[in-house]
């Protein structure tokens, strides 16, 4: 019963966290910096690609909650932009959430968080 219950945690935690990474490409003044480094934009379109076999939420957040069984974030509310701005973990989680939503793409990070990109869509 207690594992049910952490991974409806964990769906919910995903599901905050991916309306959050959504809003925070859509406004890139909000990005943070660390994201447009490659080694970041490496990390998360690692995790990107290792959850690409998924296909559903549910899975998804099976997988997240064995993810971070061994992590443990002190003072960090689960779902939190803190948790999310610091981790290419929790971010390529969050934009597979999306993904499997219809809400996003396979475009590489990098690409993702371009400035190109931003400015292309305000034209």
């Amino acid at each position: 019963m207690a594992a049910a219950t952490e991974v409806r945690d964990d769906d919910g935690r995903l599901r905050i966290q991916a309306r959050l990474l959504e809003r925070l490409l859509d406004r890139p003044d909000r990005v943070p910096a660390r994201w447009a480094t490659p080694g970041f934009g490496r990390l998360v379109d690692l995790v990107r690609a290792q959850l690409g076999p998924i296909i559903s939420h549910e899975s998804l957040a099976e997988s997240y909650s064995r993810e971070h069984i061994h992590r443990g974030v002190v003072g960090v509310m689960p779902g939190s932009l803190v948790l999310l701005r610091r981790s290419p973990t929790d971010v390529g989680y969050a934009h597979r959430w999306l993904e499997l939503a219809g809400q996003a793409g396979g475009e590489p990070w990098a690409t993702l968080v371009s400035e190109d990109r931003h400015q292309a869509g305000r034209r």
